[in-house]
């Protein structure tokens, strides 16, 4: 069964827990097709490191968990900016 057949994984929610079950099915699958979505403008950050970020001024590009060119290379569709408010199953 190739990959376009297969039901795909949507991981909601882009904090480091989404990150790390990202990471870990991808781990487990190198093919599944996969869906993040982030409810902010931007990818999977660093939460706990905000508050030292805003104190020192330091760029928030900083606090990325992974370059935007990791999601492509390891076929991880993101939307940023999205909410979910339901899933059809």
């Amino acid at each position: 069964m190739s990959a376009r057949d297969r039901t795909g994984i949507v991981i909601v929610g882009g904090g480091i827990a989404g990150q790390g079950v990202v990471e870990a099915i991808r781990d487990r699958d190198p093919d599944v097709p996969l869906t993040l979505v982030c409810g902010e403008p931007r990818l999977p950050y660093d939460r706990v490191r905000l508050s030292e970020l805003l104190i020192s001024g330091e760029d928030p590009d900083g606090l990325a968990l992974r370059p935007a060119e990791w999601f492509a290379d390891h076929g991880v569709r993101v939307l940023t900016g999205r909410r979910v408010a339901r899933l059809a199953l």
